[in-house]
Parts: C-alpha cells; structure tokens; sequence
C-alpha cells in the first residue's frame, strides 16, 4: 500500500535526519529540517535525553485546500516540467490521504498544524514558537 511505502521511506529519511541533528547538538549549531518525509514526533523523541538539551520546534504543514492544493501542484507542473510534477497530479488523491495521514501523527504527537492555505506568516509562527520553547 501506499501507506507502508511512505513509511518505509520516512523511515530512512528520518533516522539520517536524527543523525545530522544530533551531530549539529553536539557542535551546538542551529539547523532546519524541512520535508514531506519528516515524520511528526519522531525527532523530538530522537533528540530528547540528550545532555545538551536541544529546543526541537516541530510544525506539521499542511494545505487544507484542495483546489489550492492542485492549483499549487499544477503550477509547479507549468514552471518546472523536469521536476515530475506530472506525478503528483496523477496521484492527487494519495497525496491527499497520506497528508491527512500525517496531519493524524501531528495531531497525537502534539505538533502543532500550520495550514499555508491561510492568512498567517509561517516564518513568523516558526520565530515565535523557537522564542517560546526556549524561554520554558
């Protein structure tokens, strides 16, 4: 299924994420992580325990709106068509589910949700919750 290829890839995605992030704790460098494959929770828990104390923000990005969503991925299609967005369009709906999918792990880990649909400036909302977690 498609759910279990997805996960098999995050999988390896993430373990080297875990790995570069705790080299960058150790050499106490800041770093952003940022992609489809980066499943909700999963550094923080990798990162957590560690003597240097790391300040892990996660946002789960999402994109409620469908039409806006194909709109964005047909654009993308239009502006650069060696990219294979061609891809992505023939599987809109699977694109769809495993966002849903992730929006569910986001939910239960407690990450919060930025949707990229709305009004709200994400680089603001990423400044704000770095502040806030390290003045806990």
């Amino acid at each position: 299924s498609h759910f279990s290829t997805f996960h098999r890839q995050a999988r390896a995605v993430v373990s080297a994420c875990a790995a570069v992030a705790r080299r960058y704790v150790i050499e106490r460098k800041n770093i952003l992580l940022e992609g489809i494959h980066m499943i909700p929770g999963f550094l923080s828990k990798e990162l957590q325990g560690m003597d240097e104390a790391p300040i892990v923000v996660e946002f789960f990005v999402s994109l409620s709106d469908e039409d806006t969503h194909n709109a964005r991925l047909s654009h993308r299609l239009a502006a650069g068509p060696g990219r294979g967005g061609h891809r992505h369009l023939m599987r809109f709906d699977v694109i769809r589910e495993l966002q849903n999918h992730m929006k569910s792990m986001a939910r239960v880990a407690g990450i919060p949700e930025y949707d990229v649909g709305g009004s709200e400036d994400l680089t603001q909302r990423i400044v704000k919750g770095i502040v806030d977690r390290a003045l806990e």
